[in-house]
C-alpha cells in the first residue's frame, strides 16, 4: 500500500503518543457565508451580475456568479492561489453552496476556477468587488492608503511583471479599489483615476513619497473633500528643507496649543 502524505508533518503527528492539542492543529479559515451580504439588494450576487459570462449557455454546470462569489470569499479567507481557492470550495457544505447560488451539491473544480478566472474580464470583476467592499465598509472619515505593488511571478516572457496600485482601508485592510499601472506611465497619474469613483469625503489619504505631488494633493483636498498625509524625502530638496526648518510647535500634536 502506498500512502501519499497530504501534510509534510503527517508522519510526526501520527507518531505522537496522544492527539495534538487544538492550538497545535492548523485550522482552515472558513467564512460564515450566512453573515456576509451576498444575497439581496446590494449583495455580492447583484454586483457580480454585471460581469459578462464569456461561455455559451449549453453545457454550463456552475453559474458564473457562483464561481466568482466563491473565489472572492476564498481569497478573503486567505486563499492565495487557484489551487487554494478550489480546496477552500471543497470544504463548503451543500447549504453553503446554495448560499453561493450553486445548483449542485459539489463545488466547482480547480479546472473550472482556473478556466473561468482566466476568461472573465479581470478589470470588471475587480471593479465589482471593490464597489461591493466599499458599500459595506465605512470610508467617510477613515484612513485610506495608496499602495503600489509589483506582483511576483506575473511576468510572462518578454512582458513586464504586473504592477498594481491599490486603495485600502488602514484599519480593516480592505482593498476598495485597484488598477493596473500601464507600462508607459507610473503610479502618479493613476492615483487620481483610482480615487475618482470612491466616496472619501472627510477621509485621510496616506501615500509614500512618490505621490507627494501638488496635483495629487490639490485633487484630494479640492475635488474629493479629503485630507492627505504624504512622506517627504530629500529628493524634493526645497520642500524637505522648508519642513526641516519649521519649529516643533508648528506640528500637531507637538505644539503647545494643540487641542
Amino acid at each position: 500500500m502506498f500512502i501519499y502524505e497530504l501534510d509534510r508533518h503527517a508522519r510526526a503527528a501520527l507518531n505522537v503518543a496522544c492527539e495534538p492539542s487544538p492550538a497545535a492543529t492548523k485550522k482552515r479559515a472558513v467564512i460564515n457565508v450566512e453573515l456576509l451580504p451576498i444575497l439581496g439588494a446590494h449583495g455580492l450576487f447583484e454586483r457580480l451580475g454585471q460581469v459578462i459570462d464569456p461561455r455559451k449557455r449549453r453545457g454550463v454546470r456552475h453559474p458564473l456568479q457562483s464561481i466568482l462569489a466563491i473565489a472572492a470569499c476564498a481569497v478573503l479567507s486567505g486563499a492565495s492561489s487557484i489551487c487554494a481557492i478550489a480546496e477552500w470550495a471543497m470544504h463548503l457544505s451543500a447549504e453553503q453552496l446554495r448560499c453561493f447560488g450553486s445548483r449542485r451539491t459539489s463545488a466547482p473544480s480547480e479546472r473550472t476556477f482556473r478556466r473561468m478566472l482566466g476568461a472573465v474580464d479581470a478589470a470588471a470583476f475587480d471593479r465589482v468587488i471593490g464597489q461591493w467592499a466599499q458599500e459595506h465598509c465605512e470610508t467617510v472619515g477613515r484612513a485610506l492608503a495608496l499602495d503600489g505593488k509589483t506582483l511576483r511571478g506575473s511576468a510572462d516572457g518578454p512582458a513586464k511583471p504586473l504592477h498594481l496600485l491599490a486603495a485600502l482601508l488602514h484599519h480593516d485592510a480592505v482593498v476598495t479599489a485597484q488598477m493596473a499601472v500601464p507600462d508607459k506611465t507610473n503610479e502618479i497619474p493613476c492615483a487620481r483615476e483610482l480615487l475618482a469613483p470612491l466616496e472619501i469625503s472627510g477621509a485621510v489619504v496616506t501615500a509614500d513619497a512618490l505621490h507627494t505631488q501638488r496635483d495629487t494633493a490639490r485633487y484630494i483636498v479640492e475635488d474629493k473633500a479629503a485630507d492627505y498625509l504624504f512622506t517627504v524625502k530629500e529628493n524634493q530638496s526645497t520642500l524637505y528643507w522648508d519642513l526641516a526648518r519649521l519649529p516643533q510647535r508648528a506640528f500637531s500634536p507637538g505644539g503647545k496649543n494643540h487641542r
